[in-house]
């Protein structure tokens, strides 16, 4: 969990451990890194944090201006490999990709509106499909296609989508929006 720090329980929630400090303000995301129990990832604000030990945590030099990190996901097997999502009304820079445990980035925004982008889905049951939550419904990039993104939002009203699941075994997205409910988008099969 984390608010103004980061704390761990070991028993269910009785009892809480307070991890290493981080400073500026109260905690935007948080990704913990399945096949790393050591890596994790706090934003706060516009500022990105990784832990590699579970205690200190390092600010990462991210290439998003005064943008709020909104959405930190990691990959499953690669504790190296994580996307995180900004908040902001410019076309610049929306979603950011570092395959080095956020040394560096790469830029994949090409495509999306001028709205804040709430979270991801990435690379969906290894297919490289990435989808991605707006204030104006879904989007889906397919590397495969080309390297912008594409409105997915049919049957879906234009609303703020605040966090996505994939079902992979049953090819479906599952969008939850503000106001809206949750809505089901049956997804294309991967190639």
């Amino acid at each position: 969990v984390a608010k103004d720090r980061v704390y761990r329980s070991t028993n269910r929630g009785a009892d809480w451990t307070t991890l290493g400090d981080i400073p500026n303000g109260e905690a935007t995301a948080l990704a913990l890194c399945p096949s790393d129990v050591s890596r994790i990832y706090v934003a706060k604000e516009f500022r990105l944090y990784r832990s590699t030990d579970g205690q200190t945590f390092d600010l990462l030099d991210t290439p998003n201006g005064f943008s709020w990190i909104q959405d930190i996901e990691v990959d499953v097997a690669d504790a190296d490999h994580l996307w995180i999502t900004l908040s902001n009304y410019n076309n610049d820079v929306k979603v950011l990709e570092s395959t080095d445990g956020g040394e560096t980035w790469s830029n994949l925004s090409d495509g999306l509106p001028e709205a804040p982008v709430n979270c991801i889905a990435p690379d969906v049951a290894g297919s490289g499909l990435h989808y991605v939550g707006t204030d104006v419904g879904v989007y889906r990039l397919d590397p495969a296609s080309g390297s912008e993104w594409e409105r997915l939002s049919e049957g879906l009203p234009n609303v703020v989508v605040s966090d996505l699941v994939v079902h992979a075994p049953s090819g479906r997205l599952a969008a939850a929006t503000y106001g809206r409910g949750i809505y089901t988008l049956e997804l294309p099969d991967p190639r």
